[in-house]
């Protein structure tokens, strides 16, 4: 691979793959103490070495330039404020495993605080700001060595004998693990091998620089805040028992200088992300129903922090909500809400359960938070913006743009602006879509389409999906007209449109998404003949699940999909979802699961596809995309398979950037080439 990241020619207004490299990411706002200030991330692709670097950096919310704070050469991210804002606390990788770093708000030379042997994550500060609860996984043998490290400082080492250290640790690890030994259900997720370790609660006081576990045992703490008292800490623990088995999770109270835990409150769901109120009275949480399906919503819940009746504060909206955060003054809280492609601010009173939308429109907000004023902060993605950092009064009003992290790239590129469309499927549901044409759109020309499938199946697209904007850019600029929609089973549009495909997948829902190319096609600048398909996760299955059922694409593109349900079931770390999408076990319903597996159908597969997929994906294995390729090419169809080293389920959203760059590459090339263009063969750069 060349040394030099490429260079895109200077007249050249169309995105291209290899953009790649130029897009910037704002994420993570945090809102100082009085207001004035917002820390937050902006990544960036780092290709000459193939990963990620990041740093924090400052805004005003009166406006100016931002500021880099930090030096980012690797991962600096998390950023915290403390109470009183004189301090900046973040997570980096800079020595290697992540650890937490304190900055002083006026700048100058961050300090580490930690020295985890298994890195930390979830930093918070706590009310006096003397001290910090974080997350770090340890195992038995591990815990047994912290009470006599807790007896002196942590040990500062320079670079040679940190590197000696963590390659002494890297080899103790790897001969740990062979043989691998397995005891639990779901023994790998993401790209990784389950280990011995469990994730456990921590304090580390700034003074001493000592951190003290405060949990303990075989389970997992996640999301550790203070409550406003100093005296305790809020956690989320999955309940006792086999945790493989069951998705059940509690809201514990954690005494800050150790002791016994206290169940905030009980029910059968998921509960996690809980908050306090700034006045101590309230605690609000996120609740997940532990039902048989996985189109549950998520609701937004309070309870007293003395305990009681838990209120369900967003079972009237019929939408899912997330991210909470209150009202400085206690009397309301903020959270997310995702609706009909847009994810929006909302209001919740709590004295009267008043829900108001607070700040909506064309777009996909993420990552709020608010200030002890109320003023709100987010990161906001729109057909013209990737990502930046917004502010807004606590009513929604003076909406303000503090970024434009991409302010250069965009001003040499002309985008496609998005179309909404809403549709009539085959039994007359209305269905939503969105068209991205080429910015130089002609309607008297025939373009090609390119349609795209979300995954999940439970989520929801948009015109602004900030995970999508460079693909759809892309393939717009390459001249295809680009069709997204949110078939039935999608988030964003109530509990019975998402849970409409239960026991069902890969039937009404293709025929939401094949009406929608029917209407496409009707406008007139579509060439049929030139059509071409690719979704990701479950939009890989319903690529397949389409070719084996309809004829009408030249080529398909099938992405880290789920082709055989039954042996799926065997090797996935969500082994949950099929229980629950089909509400039996393989051994049970062999016949129901084989009825909607696209493999079922690879006899009438004739369009030429091409596979991708990630080795190390553990949510869907590859192993079912094996399954595919043996058999077409037994039946003797084109095909053909592409396996990315290394990746995940997350290879296009954060996979390596090369990798990313040649997945749009090799797209671009497999569909040129079937409809009668010449394929540019473009390599990975």
């Amino acid at each position: 691979m060349p040394a030099a990241k490429p260079k895109t020619k200077k007249d050249d207004w169309r995105i291209t793959p290899e953009d790649f490299y130029e897009i910037k990411f704002a994420s993570e706002p945090q809102i100082s103490p009085g207001g004035s200030t917002i820390a937050y991330t902006q990544l960036e692709p780092d290709y000459e070495n193939n990963s990620y670097k990041s740093a924090i950096w400052v805004v005003t919310t009166a406006g100016g330039e931002p500021q880099k704070f930090t030096s980012g050469e690797k991962r600096d991210h998390s950023p915290r404020w403390s109470p009183d804002g004189n301090k900046l606390a973040f997570v980096s990788n800079r020595t290697g495993k992540n650890q937490i770093y304190v900055i002083d708000s006026y700048g100058g030379e961050a300090w580490q605080l930690t020295r985890m042997p298994n890195g930390v994550s979830d930093p918070a500060w706590s009310p006096d700001g003397t001290k910090l609860v974080f997350i770090s996984r340890t195992n038995d043998e591990e815990r047994k060595l912290e009470t006599e490290r807790d007896r002196r400082p942590p040990e500062r080492l320079d670079a040679e004998a940190r590197k000696k250290l963590e390659e002494e640790h890297k080899k103790e690890e790897e001969e740990k693990a062979d043989p691998r030994v397995i005891t639990r259900i779901i023994y790998r997720a993401e790209t990784r091998y389950r280990d011995d370790r469990n994730s456990h609660v921590y304090v580390v006081d700034l003074k001493e620089k000592k951190a003290k576990r405060l949990t303990s045992g075989e389970r997992d703490y996640v999301a550790p805040v203070w409550e406003p008292s100093g005296q305790s800490i809020l956690a989320s623990v999955k309940r006792v028992g086999d945790p493989d088995n069951s998705t059940i999770v509690d809201v514990v109270r954690i005494p800050a200088k150790g002791g016994k835990l206290q169940l905030v409150v009980r029910t059968s769901g998921y509960e996690a992300d809980a908050h306090p109120s700034p006045d101590g009275k309230w605690i609000a949480y996120m609740m997940t129903p532990e039902k048989r399906t996985s189109a549950q919503n998520s609701f937004l819940m309070v309870v007293s922090a003395k305990g009681g009746t838990p209120r369900n504060l967003t079972e009237s909206l019929d939408r899912s909500v997330n991210s909470p955060a209150w009202s400085h003054d206690s009397r309301s809280i903020y959270c997310l809400c995702a609706d009909q492609g847009d994810v929006s601010i909302r209001n919740i009173t709590l004295s009267n359960g008043k829900i108001e939308t607070i700040v909506s429109g064309r777009r996909s907000i993420q990552w709020l938070d608010v200030s002890n004023t109320s003023l709100l902060t987010y990161m906001l993605s729109a057909p013209d913006i990737p990502s930046d950092i917004f502010t807004a009064r606590s009513d929604g009003s003076k909406e303000k743009r503090l970024t434009e992290v991409n302010k250069e790239f965009l001003s040499k590129k002309k985008l496609s602006k998005p179309e909404e469309m809403w549709y009539e499927s085959f039994d007359g549901k209305k269905i939503q879509g969105w068209l991205f044409k080429p910015a130089d759109f002609d309607s008297k020309k025939k373009y090609p389409l390119l349609l795209e499938i979300h995954g999940g199946p439970h989520v929801m697209w948009g015109l602004s999906e900030r995970t999508m904007w460079h693909e759809w850019q892309t393939f717009a600029a390459a001249g295809y007209v680009v069709f997204a929609s949110n078939p039935r089973g999608s988030d964003g549009y109530g509990y019975d449109f998402k849970d409409a495909i239960h026991l069902n997948w890969g039937e009404e829902d293709a025929q939401d998404i094949l009406t929608g190319v029917d209407h496409v096609v009707q406008k007139g600048y579509i060439d049929a003949k030139k059509m071409v398909i690719t979704g990701g996760s479950y939009g890989g299955f319903m690529t397949a699940w389409i070719i084996g059922h309809d004829q009408r694409f030249a080529a398909a593109f099938s992405q880290r999909g789920v082709y055989n349900l039954t042996s799926f079931y065997g090797c996935t770390d969500a082994t949950r979802l099929i229980e629950w999408e089909f509400d039996s076990f393989p051994w049970d319903e062999p016949d129901l699961l084989w009825k909607h597996s696209p493999i079922a159908y690879v006899k009438n597969i004739k369009t030429p596809l091409l596979i991708k997929h990630g080795e190390l994906d553990f949510r869907a294995p590859i192993n079912t995309a094996e399954e595919l390729y043996m058999a077409l090419r037994k039946l003797g169809r084109e095909v053909a398979f592409v396996r990315y080293p290394r990746e995940g389920h997350e290879l296009s959203r954060s996979g390596e950037p090369k990798h990313r760059v040649d997945r749009l590459n090799r797209m671009l090339d497999w569909f040129d080439s079937h409809i009668g263009r010449k394929p540019k063969k473009r390599k990975a750069v």
